[in-house]
C-alpha cells in the first residue's frame, strides 16, 4: 500500500488523536518467588530520583498542546545496571537462584522499566512489582525475548518499583567461589549454598540491562477517583449506552499508546487495522504527529494499551487493560499533505483472548459527513464522541 495509502479513510471509525488491578502485558501466569516463600529482603533502594522542575515541564506542555503536540506523560530517567553490577542474588529451594534490585525515584506517580541486552533463558521468569506487593507483572519469560533485545513494562504506580529475576542454577550447579579467576570455568571444589542464603559470587545464564526508568508525572492510569484524562464533556465512555451501542465492535480495535520519542514518553491514541490478506497481521494506523520521529529503538519499546475502557458512564476506578510492546514503522505521511497518519506493525500478534477487531478502510476520497470518534484523549479511558456535518 506505501505512499497510497494516504487515500485511506477509515469507514468504521474516525481515528482521533489527541495529543490494575486488572492489567496484563503478554506474559505467563506465575508468582515471584519472594511471595510464594513469603521472603523480604533487606535491601536498599538505588535512588534514581531525577533532577529536573516537574512543575516546569508541566507549563511546558500547556503550551505544546495548543501547538497539536501530544499529551507528555513523563520522561526517561537513566540508569545503567546489571545483574552482577547491582542488586541482590539468593538462593531458593529447588537450586534455582533469585535476583533483587529496588528502584526509587522521588514523586513519580508511576514507574516502568526499560531493558536492553534483554535475554532470558528457557526456565527464568522475571517481575516487578511496587513497593506492597498490591500490583504485580509477569511471569516474562524465553517468551518474550526479541532481536533487538529491547523490553519495556507496564508502569506501576508509586515512586518505587521491585524487579526479580529468578533462573535455574546455572549449568554446572554451582556458585563461583571468589578465588576462582575472574572467567575461568566454575572448579570443582565450588559449592551450592543452602536456601537463602545471599550469594555475592554467581554469574547468571540470562542477561539484561536496566537502561532506564519510564517516570510518570501524570497519575492517568492509576487514579480512581477522577476522570483520567480530563476529557471534554463531548467525550464518553465508550461502554456508555445509547452513545456506545452501536460501536461495541469497532472499540476493540482501538488502543492507547504510551509512546517514546527521545527523552519524553508521550499519550496518544491508534487502531488496528484490516489488510487485503485479511490475515490478522497485527497492522495498526496512529497519526503522524504520534511519534513519527522517533528512532525505530524508541518504537521497540512503545506499549499499546488495548480495552483500556470503563464498563459503564461513570469515571472513576482503574480500567483494566492488555498491553503490547513495540513496533516498527511501515508507512508515515505528513499533516501538511492532508493525511497526518502512521502506519505500524506491533512486534507480537494480539492474543485472540482480548478479543481484537481490526478495523475496515476504503479508498474512497470523499470525506465521512457523520460518524464517531472512538480513542483515549490526552491517555483518558477510552470515549466515544459522535458527529454530523451539515
Amino acid at each position: 500500500m506505501k505512499r497510497k495509502i494516504h487515500n485511506l479513510l477509515l469507514t468504521a471509525l474516525m481515528l482521533v488523536t489527541f495529543v490494575m488491578a486488572g492489567f496484563a502485558q503478554i506474559q505467563r501466569d506465575g508468582t515471584p518467588p519472594s511471595v510464594i516463600f513469603n521472603y523480604t529482603s533487606a535491601i536498599d533502594a538505588l535512588d534514581y530520583s531525577p533532577n529536573v522542575d516537574v512543575r516546569s515541564m508541566m507549563q511546558e506542555d500547556e503550551i505544546l498542546a495548543k501547538q497539536g503536540v501530544p499529551e507528555r506523560a513523563g520522561f526517561v530517567q537513566p540508569v545503567g545496571i546489571n545483574m552482577t553490577s547491582s542488586g541482590v542474588w539468593t538462593r531458593l529451594p529447588g537450586n534455582r537462584m533469585m535476583w533483587q534490585v529496588k528502584l526509587q525515584a522521588s514523586n513519580a506517580k508511576a514507574l516502568g522499566v526499560v531493558f536492553e541486552n534483554f535475554y532470558l533463558p528457557d526456565g527464568a521468569e522475571l517481575y516487578l512489582y511496587d513497593e506492597n506487593k498490591t500490583m504485580i507483572i509477569g511471569a516474562f519469560t524465553s517468551d518474550n525475548n526479541n532481536e533487538d533485545m529491547l523490553f519495556s513494562t507496564h508502569v506501576l504506580p508509586g515512586s518505587v518499583i521491585w524487579v526479580e529475576y529468578v533462573e535455574p542454577m546455572n549449568a554446572s550447579g554451582k556458585v563461583k567461589p571468589p578465588y576462582s579467576e575472574e572467567n575461568s570455568i566454575i572448579s570443582p571444589s565450588a559449592t551450592i549454598p543452602p536456601a537463602f542464603e545471599v550469594v555475592s559470587n554467581y554469574t547468571p545464564t540470562g542477561s539484561f540491562t536496566v537502561k532506564e526508568l519510564i517516570y510518570v508525572y501524570r497519575d492517568y492510569i492509576f487514579n480512581q477517583t477522577k476522570d483520567l484524562g480530563d476529557s471534554e464533556s463531548c467525550q464518553v465512555n465508550i461502554n456508555c449506552s445509547p452513545v456506545g451501542d452501536t460501536y461495541q465492535s469497532a472499540k476493540r480495535g482501538v488502543a492507547r499508546i504510551l509512546f517514546k520519542e527521545g527523552a519524553s514518553w508521550y499519550y496518544c491514541s491508534g487502531t488496528l487495522v484490516n489488510n487485503t490478506a485479511q490475515n490478522g497481521q497485527p497492522y495498526f494506523l496512529t497519526a503522524n504527529h504520534c511519534g513519527a520521529t522517533a528512532s525505530a529503538a524508541d518504537k521497540n519499546v512503545w506499549q499499546f494499551y488495548f480495552n483500556y475502557e470503563r464498563p459503564g458512564c461513570t469515571n472513576t476506578g482503574t480500567p483494566a487493560n492488555n498491553m503490547i510492546t513495540g513496533c516498527s514503522m511501515k508507512a508515515t505521511g505528513g499533516i501538511t499533505g492532508g493525511t497526518d497518519f502512521q502506519l505500524v506493525l506491533l512486534n507480537s500478534n494480539v492474543p485472540l483472548a482480548w478479543n481484537p477487531y481490526f478495523n475496515g478502510w476504503d479508498r474512497t476520497t470523499t470525506a465521512s459527513t457523520a460518524g464517531a470518534s472512538i480513542h483515549h484523549p490526552s491517555g483518558d479511558a477510552k470515549k466515544i464522541s459522535t458527529y454530523l456535518l451539515h
